[in-house]
């Protein structure tokens, strides 16, 4: 039998052993491997405008949310929603000018716009609006919002 500094020093070199062995393995098995783009045109639903610089995030769903000066996507895999301005609709975007999206750690998505931010809450389906009120000096510096703080999420 092996005295127990022995067993621990022939542990080590066997588990040394298994990683260079894997390590030398890897380029190998990632050579079989086969990358899939996906392509979207208008058909697919999706509009771009050239020139535009597209800031996707992903949820924890899943969904893949895409910015844009024609609203806010919505990529579940298979197809696009698109989210816009509806007139005389409270609970929904109030431009389609979209500049930025983020998840919070409670799930919602803030999304920075040409008018402050909208905050969707994915259980209700709803957006709640924040703006700048000049009265107000609690409230968002301006309403053209291009970019979202980390500290804001922690």
């Amino acid at each position: 039998m092996l005295p127990d500094s022995m067993q621990i020093y022939t542990f080590q070199i066997s588990s040394v052993r298994r990683f260079l062995v894997a390590l030398f393995f890897l380029p190998f098995t990632l050579l079989g491997q086969h990358l899939n783009f996906q392509h979207f045109t208008a058909e697919d639903g999706l509009i771009y405008q050239a020139g535009y610089e597209i800031k996707i995030a992903q949820d924890r769903s899943g969904f893949l949310w895409l910015p844009n000066l024609n609203g806010l996507y919505r990529y579940d895999g298979r197809e696009f929603r698109l989210f816009k301005k509806a007139a005389g609709d409270p609970d929904g975007l109030s431009t389609n000018t979209i500049r930025i999206v983020h998840e919070a750690s409670d799930g919602k998505i803030w999304v920075g716009t040409g008018n402050g931010i909208h905050i969707y809450d994915p259980q209700t389906g709803k957006f709640e609006h924040l703006q700048h009120d000049p009265n107000d000096p609690e409230s968002l510096c301006g309403n053209d919002v291009r970019s979202i703080g980390a500290a804001i999420f922690g």
